[in-house]
């Protein structure tokens, strides 16, 4: 199998993929009694956002990557890109989510990555 059969499969799994599972997970998460449904319509409303958020994301890193003239994306790459599409209480709140995602990403594979903090100037 040559390298552009590779890329199609890929593509073609990501188009197909959405984000239902994870948004069921995280409403039953979310709802004490783990009861909690959502409508066909209200998934799709979400899976579509959710596509939007993460491409927009990935766009920005992608363009904050290139402006530093390095191949490999950092923690602060993906910080300053959070910070560039979310706003003001939500990009505090994933920032903080982030932080410690990573923090537990070290604990458990016991590996140190690279987290580099932005100091927040007001």
């Amino acid at each position: 199998m040559g390298k552009k059969d590779t890329l199609r499969r890929e593509l073609q799994y990501v188009e197909n993929s959405n984000f239902h599972y994870f948004i069921r997970k995280t409403l039953n998460g979310v709802d004490k009694k783990g009861d909690a449904s959502i409508s066909k319509e209200a998934l799709e409303i979400m899976d579509r956002m959710l596509f939007t958020i993460f491409g927009d994301l990935a766009m920005v890193a992608k363009r904050i990557r290139i402006r530093a003239g390095y191949k490999t994306f950092t923690s602060l790459d993906i910080q300053t890109a959070a910070s560039a599409v979310l706003k003001n209480g939500v990009s505090k709140h994933a920032e903080v989510g982030g932080i410690s995602a990573t923090k537990k990403y070290e604990v458990v594979t016991g590996q140190k990555s690279n987290l580099l903090l932005k100091s927040r100037k007001k």
